[in-house]
């Protein structure tokens, strides 16, 4: 395989309620895939969104940061593998 690592995009594919089972069931397999390949896995997270602007106020809340949190503590036990964070941009609204 010609690549370091390999990162999905997972924005709007799981939401706070269901994130430990999107990372049991998605995340935890695709990291036993990519280490079999012999490549980094590099999971994105994000802190959640608004997207105000389209309509859907509070999509994605961020529970004060819990959401944020949640996907942290369940990615950063190798810590020597890399993570990338996606914030959003051109959003309004607030965020709870």
């Amino acid at each position: 395989m010609m690549t370091d690592a390999l990162m999905p995009w997972p924005v709007g594919a799981f939401n706070f309620d269901w994130y430990p089972d999107h990372h049991r069931t998605v995340v935890l397999p695709d990291i036993e895939l990519t280490n079999q390949w012999g490549v980094d896995y590099a999971p994105a997270i994000l802190p959640g969104s608004s997207d105000a602007k389209d309509g859907h106020p509070n999509d994605t809340p961020q529970f004060q940061g819990q959401f944020y949190t949640e996907q942290t503590n369940l990615l950063v036990k190798d810590k020597d593998k890399p993570l990338f964070l996606f914030s959003t941009m051109n959003e309004r609204g607030a965020k709870a």
